[in-house]
């Protein structure tokens, strides 16, 4: 199998984040691709008050712009990308599965890794990516894990 683009979907968490990362890079240096790391955007967080008389809901914006904290992290991470691959970033809007989809009927990428738990319970994306042939690389987040010197190459699974 030979791919040209690599997607990477990269989590807020850093344990999640360079776990994904670095099996990213390794993809991408085994298939000879080029790199694309991708971060949606914090869209806040919404809480619901109950109140013995009425129920009201409190959003809260995040503390920074979500878009400028997203491609901080996706700069940081750009940073460990070995200088023969060719790398992108890219910041995508706050629902994830939804911008995944809208990618993959792009029809650019060739794969996507991400923390397995994207992939779960996500019937449409499924078809998204069976129908356009992508090739899915779940990844199990590993705790304490930080952007590795040595990378070995993921396993690839069809797609869902």
């Amino acid at each position: 199998m030979s791919m040209r683009n690599v997607l990477a979907i990269l989590e807020d968490r850093e344990d999640r984040l360079w776990s994904t990362f670095d099996a990213a890079v390794a993809l991408a240096d085994r298939e000879h691709a080029r790199l694309t790391l991708a971060k949606t955007r914090e869209s806040g967080r919404v809480y619901i008050l109950f109140s013995p008389y009425a129920v009201h809901d409190l959003y809260l914006p995040p503390d920074t712009d979500p878009a400028v904290t997203a491609g901080r992290l996706l700069a940081r991470a750009a940073e460990f990308v070995p200088e023969d691959i060719p790398v992108t970033t890219l910041v995508l809007g706050c629902d994830t599965r939804r911008q995944l989809s809208r990618l993959v009927r792009s029809g650019a990428f060739d794969a996507v890794v991400g923390v397995d738990s994207l992939f779960r319970h996500a019937r449409r994306l499924g078809r998204e990516l069976r129908r356009q042939s992508v090739a899915v690389v779940p990844v199990r987040p590993e705790p304490g894990h930080g952007p590795s010197q040595r990378i070995q190459a993921p396993a690839i699974e069809a797609p869902l």
